[in-house]
């Protein structure tokens, strides 16, 4: 058959290309240079039907009208089947700027008439004006190259992603899952079943201890028996067998099963005894960390499992794996809150027992101590008063120091008897309305035998009335154990000075020693139950250290409270404050 002439005239073709091209001397090996071209080339009229001047052999081979001639027809009547509205702007718009056009993966169809026609196809177009003598484009030189077959990569690339995004997120979503283990493997086994697609997927354990791998319970499309006799098959690091290289070694199988001689015990054996006819197998690992082995079987493609399916399903192991890592993370950091909160409440309840311990010990104490106490005390009144026989000349004057060493270990009781009540809530005001000169008075007079002659206790109060509600009793302990605390810690002796007065609605009782005075960093111990300082300067000095946190409690119970200035050497300041009663403000 004779060849369909498709250039008439190759000398209007290098005549419209360019004087360059005509330059060359020789039309004809010029056509064939563009024959030989595997890119598409048409050469085309810039007038409205777009006449076709020129076609290499690629084209052709792409236009719908098999072996009749393209040359002299219009180029849109060609592609009846296209988007000729979009082909025809794309010329006009070379002819209009005088600058090339290109189009990128441009969509067409198939059209030959061959077992691939009407098929889905893409081009990268480019569109070349050409000029003639006068500066005018008189023509558009057209190459097109077939990228259909990076087209479906780049598709099938976008399908592999999205698959990829659609399996992280169903898999990202057991972060939060805090359900049970058997639960939490189950949801991520189907989910990787439905990414790939497969029929049943497993997440196989591996235990170091015993050198085997098993696969969860919660396995997808797998039943109870047959799980059963899929656990414990041997794998070890230095093993040679299917599993053994899956976990050890990153083996990655993509593979049909068929009928396996040999070790029943084996990874591919012990799939196809449970009726499994292809799998994807993967290792499983968090870092380093080897877990076991990701399987998916089955395919519910007729073409089996693809090479995209691997990819999709390690990105999705990697992310299971990240899960795992995460909900064993969890686990971790709730077992050791749990250790954490079981130690603290431990450490509570012997608290408690302890400080129950501590109240009964001062309630027997003070119970105790009170009736030998005043026994001594009945004795020394009856001296006091002639009662008993005359004592002698020397014992006379140690009496008074004798009843303020009673009443100082009275008040030592009455300390711990008021702690014990603190601790009880069982301590309860009987509030009247007082001067608190009169308290003030009271308590440097109970504390004068003690002060000797080292000491000297000066009160300072107003000439007129401070009156709070209190309770007397409590309000003097107050009061005395401040007092008693100034002449203590002043070993050296010096002023103790007891000043009242009402200022701003509040009544003060201050009391400033010269004594050794205490460092900034110990005062938040003072009014702490049981709180001593002791330093080189106070570790001869006895007490209980109740009487500060006690005197502290009584004041704030009174609405008031116990407040201290103090610098090491320098001595101390404590002052008790109280609202003043109603109508005294």
């Amino acid at each position: 058959m004779q060849a369909i002439p498709r250039v008439p005239d190759p000398l209007r073709i290098s005549s419209a290309l360019s004087p360059a091209l005509f330059a060359l001397g020789d039309p004809d090996r010029f056509v064939e240079l563009l024959n030989s071209n595997p890119a598409g080339i048409v050469l085309v009229e810039a007038g409205p039907e777009l006449d076709v001047v020129y076609c290499n052999d690629a084209f052709h081979r792409w236009a719908p009208l098999g072996r009749r001639p393209v040359v002299g027809r219009p180029l849109l009547e060609l592609f009846a089947w296209s988007d000729r509205a979009a082909i025809r702007s794309s010329y006009r718009e070379a002819v209009r700027t005088g600058r090339p056009v290109h189009w990128r993966a441009a969509p067409y169809h198939m059209g030959n008439g061959g077992a691939s026609a009407g098929r889905p196809a893409y081009w990268n177009v480019s569109h070349y004006p050409l000029c003639g003598p006068a500066g005018r484009v008189t023509h558009v030189l057209t190459f097109t190259v077939d990228v259909t077959d990076q087209a479906t990569v780049r598709a099938r690339m976008r399908e592999v992603q999205q698959r990829v995004l659609d399996g992280l997120g169903d898999i990202a979503r057991h972060l939060s899952d805090h359900g049970d283990l058997a639960a939490f493997f189950a949801d991520l086994s189907q989910a990787l079943a439905d990414l790939v697609p497969a029929a049943r997927a497993a997440f196989w354990l591996y235990d170091a201890q015993t050198g085997t791998i098993s696969p969860h319970a919660g396995a997808a499309g797998f039943t109870a028996a047959e799980l059963d006799r899929l656990r414990g098959l041997p794998c070890s690091p230095d093993g040679e067998g299917l599993a053994d290289r899956i976990v050890f070694q990153d083996l990655v199988l993509r593979d049909r099963l068929g009928d396996v001689p040999g070790d029943p015990a084996s990874y591919r054996a012990a799939l196809r005894a449970v009726g499994v006819a292809d799998t994807i197998s993967m290792p499983w690992r968090a870092g380093e960390r080897r877990l076991g082995v990701v399987g998916v079987y089955d395919s519910t493609r007729a073409s089996g499992f693809l090479e995209e399916d691997v990819w999709v399903l390690q990105a999705a192991v990697t992310a299971a794996a990240l899960v795992w890592e995460h909900r064993q993370a969890d686990a971790a950091v709730a077992e050791l809150r749990e250790r954490d909160a079981a130690s603290l409440r431990q450490q509570i309840e012997q608290s408690m027992q302890l400080e129950q311990l501590k109240t009964d010990f001062l309630k027997l104490a003070s119970h105790e101590l009170r009736g030998p106490l005043g026994v001594v005390r009945g004795y020394i009144s009856m001296m006091e008063d002639g009662t008993l026989a005359p004592v002698g000349e020397h014992v006379g004057p140690v009496l008074p120091l004798l009843r303020a060493k009673l009443d100082e270990m009275n008040r030592l009781i009455n300390e711990m008897l008021e702690t014990a009540r603190l601790d009880d809530s069982a301590l309860q005001l009987q509030l009247t309305r007082l001067d608190l000169r009169d308290v003030v008075h009271e308590a440097v007079r109970s504390l004068e035998p003690l002060a000797g002659k080292r000491h000297r206790l000066v009160t300072e109060t107003p000439g007129a009335p401070v009156e709070v509600t209190a309770d007397r009793s409590r309000l003097s302990m107050v009061v005395t154990n401040l007092v008693h605390n100034a002449l203590k810690y002043s070993p050296a002796g010096g002023e103790v000075r007891v000043s009242c007065r009402a200022a701003g609605g509040t009544a003060q009782v201050a009391v400033a020693d010269e004594g050794v005075g205490i460092a900034a960093e110990d005062l938040r111990r003072l009014f702490t139950r049981f709180g001593r300082i002791v330093t080189p300067e106070t570790a001869g000095i006895a007490g209980t250290g109740l009487g500060l946190y006690l005197a502290r409690d009584l004041a704030r119970r009174h609405g008031g409270d116990v407040t201290v200035v103090s610098e090491p050497g320098g001595g101390s300041t404590f002052t008790l404050s109280l609202p003043l009663a109603a109508g005294e403000r």
